[in-house]
């Protein structure tokens, strides 16, 4: 069986900032990259949180990088230089910049080149929603899906998310990517020793495999078949050709430390208030929540969620119980340089009556 530990939210956060820190990573952006990375957790999306701590400090330990720099800024629009740093600070002060600009012109653009792996999409498209504005935020990603009725890893599956407050005590939160499942899922199924759901990627060949490594060396499958495709192929052009960064397979990988990834993200916030009150906005965001979650119930359903819901939840129960981390993820993360150990509440046994 694989062990599972328990570790309080803001103990991991402080541990992840301080191995960051002790690479050079200023404090302030080291806060917000583990910020980020614990937030995922949080939320129950795994495969964007503290399990990747270890590939970023490997990239920018070795990864020359500078920083970040603003080349353009025109009236509600922002072009910002990342210099080859974290995805996760610029993003942040991107969103920062695109709610300035759309309180001043109703909305505001911003586009990074020059990036890194920034994380869990959602994490920056809420920052609007904490502002009570509208929040979109995608970014390009590493070649790993072929395209519609090819074999070849040449388009990222492009994450995105759209953010909107409401009356609820949560913001509606959709955060996808363009693939039927994310890289990162695959690299846990690895992980943990299981196969993965056919349906989910092709082999090298263009076969659809259930062994998680023949997937990630192979092409992931888009959602909604040639739809998905097309998708993450216009985002590839919003992102990578709009603001002229890496596109395609001009998009390095997150592991391959010797390489920058030089990825593109774009964010737009929209004030809402410049359409409706915000008070008629959130209460009406309300009314539809609440006409949809009044629909009869297919078989065997008990109730009808919305986008972020579930992981709102999850965020809330993991407040209280702390994060579970698997063995191999916390061998991984103590392996790192710090200067004080990972305090972990308890383990079990992944399995047992106790999880």
């Amino acid at each position: 069986m694989t062990r599972v530990y328990y570790v309080h939210a803001e103990k991991l956060r402080q541990y992840c900032q301080n191995a960051l820190v002790k690479i050079g990573i200023p404090d302030e952006d080291a806060y917000i990259i583990a910020d980020s990375l614990v937030h995922a957790d949080l939320r129950g999306i795994d495969s964007h949180g503290v399990a990747r701590l270890p590939a970023y400090i490997a990239r920018f330990r070795t990864i020359p990088w500078r920083p970040l720099k603003v080349l353009k800024d025109i009236y509600a629009t922002v072009l910002i230089d990342a210099g080859d740093g974290p995805g996760q600070p610029a993003t942040v002060k991107g969103m920062h910049l695109a709610i300035d600009k759309a309180k001043k012109f109703g909305a505001g653009v911003v586009g990074i080149r020059a990036s890194n792996h920034f994380g869990a999409a959602g994490y920056f498209a809420a920052i609007a929603a904490e502002k009570n504005m509208v929040g979109i935020v995608t970014s390009n990603a590493p070649a790993r899906l072929a395209p519609w009725g090819g074999t070849t890893p040449l388009l990222g599956n492009n994450p995105w998310s759209i953010a909107v407050p409401s009356n609820k005590d949560y913001p509606i939160i959709l955060d996808i990517s363009n693939s039927v499942v994310a890289a990162g899922k695959i690299r846990i199924a690895l992980e943990k020793g299981e196969k993965i759901p056919v349906g989910w990627a092709m082999d090298a060949e263009g076969r659809p495999t259930a062994d998680p490594q023949k997937a990630l060396d192979g092409v992931l499958l888009p959602i909604a078949g040639h739809k998905g495709y097309g998708i993450t192929l216009m985002l590839e052009i919003l992102t990578g050709i709009l603001v002229d960064s890496g596109f395609s397979t001009g998009v390095g990988a997150i592991d391959d430390a010797d390489r920058a990834q030089n990825m593109a993200h774009l964010l737009i916030v929209i004030d809402i208030e410049r359409f409706a009150t915000l008070e008629r906005f959130k209460e009406n965001v309300g009314r539809l929540i609440d006409t949809l979650k009044a629909s009869k119930h297919a078989e065997g359903v008990e109730e009808i969620f919305m986008p972020g819901e579930r992981s709102y939840r999850k965020m809330q129960e993991r407040l209280r119980s702390g994060i579970p981390l698997l063995s191999s993820v916390v061998e991984k993360i103590e392996a790192l340089e710090t200067d004080f150990p990972l305090e972990k509440e308890r383990g079990y046994e992944r399995g047992s009556s106790q999880l």
